[in-house]
């Protein structure tokens, strides 16, 4: 797209400016500490979704990597790396109680 229309045309477009367009233009293959710290969380995640079958969820895994592995970090955190895994914990039925009927009732004879 940028072989029809020019750069500054294109910012002007999506409302981004030049300067900022070039800058991530720069950036945008360099890794950074965050990437590769969340590469490890990624690994840790995965190795708890595993270990568990899938039932732990964002919070349980937070409170598991805080705890159990003294990695200190959010849920939130957690929540946006496991959107970008597609992992999902399972989730329970809810159970149902149902009330025992009796068959038949007797009739009152007294």
């Amino acid at each position: 797209m940028s072989e029809r229309y020019s750069i500054t045309r294109l910012c002007l477009l999506a409302k981004v400016a030049r300067s900022s367009y070039y800058k991530w233009l720069k950036r945008k293959d360099i890794i950074t500490n965050k990437d590769i710290q969340d590469k490890i969380i990624k690994n840790h995640i995965l190795d708890i979704h595993n270990k568990y079958r899938g039932t732990y969820g964002r919070k349980r895994i937070c409170i598991y990597l805080n705890n159990i592995l003294g990695i200190e970090i959010n849920h939130k955190r957690v929540y946006r790396l496991m959107n970008e895994m597609n992992i999902k914990a399972v989730i329970r039925k809810k159970v149902y109680k149902h009330k025992f009927k009796p068959a038949s009732v007797a009739k009152n004879i007294l």
